[in-house]
């Protein structure tokens, strides 16, 4: 009986662990998509392609994409994707948050991060809209 309590407390805390896990990546992915997009909006041409092609780059090493189809998955990315993905160039490029209270942060998957995590994006907006940046994804 006394095993059977361990291996039933073991199973919960595991399921607890990775649920505090998922919401803590989900979080971080939110915060950085979201500084990601106020920082591109006020990027001048040059600047967004540079992040761009950055980001192709970044697709092409890690993803082994070739630089057509990074291209193309670029152009057809979402909006949460696509700044997630965005935030990995910047950090690459060495553009920094303009928020002392957030700084670039690793996300496992870019691409899949922000799925049903609406949640997570109302609490990012809501902590960044106390500092005065006003946004959504």
């Amino acid at each position: 009986m006394q095993i059977f309590l361990v291996i039933v407390m073991i199973v919960a805390l595991i399921i607890i662990f990775t649920k505090l896990r998922t919401r803590v990546e989900r979080h971080t992915a939110a915060m950085n998509a979201l500084m990601a997009k106020h920082i591109f909006q006020q990027m001048t041409i040059e600047e967004k392609t540079k992040v761009t092609d950055t980001l192709v780059k970044i697709l092409q090493r890690d993803w082994g994409f070739s630089e057509d189809k990074a291209r193309n998955d670029i152009k057809v990315l979402n909006e949460k994707a696509f700044f997630c993905l965005a935030a990995l160039a910047m950090a690459e490029v060495g553009i920094q948050p303009e928020h002392e209270l957030w700084h670039w942060k690793m996300v496992r998957n870019p691409y899949v991060a922000l799925e049903g995590a609406d949640k997570a994006l109302y609490m990012a907006r809501i902590k960044l809209e106390k500092q005065g940046v006003t946004l959504s994804l």
